[in-house]
């Protein structure tokens, strides 16, 4: 969106012009949301399920109002809000990602790797998907199959995450490949200078 102040001006002028538009309060929420303001986000996002009467909500919904609620925190809320968005849209791979981060943020990491996994398997173009399972794999220390969803990851987007080129790193630093560390971490440098 890059401009949310403008675009609330303009959601806050339709819905005088227009009350009781379904639309304004979905695009509220968003724009809101982008502005960072979490408050006024779930409110609208609460406004546009109220203005619903007999349909239900679309995809764009379930993930940002459950993105709302777990960037304030409420877990419970925003797992329940995605899980009924899965029930009504079925596998859509912008919902399992969110689905995983939400249940990974919870500790359910096994969870979290099914909905990546479905995620890669609608979409294997998918990078955040593929980063997340080598970070699940990474705590488990299963560093092979980390590597490889790194390597997936990288395969599609070689400047996505300084932090993957830093965990390919400690990867090969731990198997002993002291020159393939010193580039993963060079790489991650390049991308990011400041990492730590």
């Amino acid at each position: 969106m890059g401009r949310p102040n403008d675009a609330l001006l303009v959601l806050n002028e339709a819905d005088a012009i227009k009350p009781g538009t379904t639309a304004v309060p979905l695009s509220r929420g968003v724009a809101c949301l982008e502005a960072g303001d979490l408050e006024d986000a779930i409110k609208s996002f609460k406004e546009y399920r109220e203005r619903l009467v007999a349909t239900l909500p679309p995809p764009i919904y379930f993930y940002y109002a459950a993105l709302a609620h777990a960037i304030g925190g409420d877990l419970s809320v925003a797992d329940r809000v995605i899980t009924e968005g899965l029930g009504v849209h079925g596998a859509k791979p912008p919902l399992l990602l969110l689905a995983g981060a939400i249940s990974e943020r919870r500790g359910e990491y096994s969870l979290a790797e099914r909905y990546y996994r479905q995620v890669t398997d609608e979409d294997g173009n998918i990078v955040h998907a593929h980063k997340n399972l080598g970070d699940i794999a990474y705590k488990r220390s299963a560093h092979q199959e980390a590597a490889e969803h790194y390597r997936r990851a990288i395969a599609l987007d070689a400047d996505f995450g300084d932090d993957v080129y830093a965990k390919l790193g400690n990867i090969a630093y731990k198997m002993q490949l002291r020159d393939e560390a010193l580039r993963h971490w060079a790489r991650a440098l390049e991308l990011n200078p400041d990492n730590e």
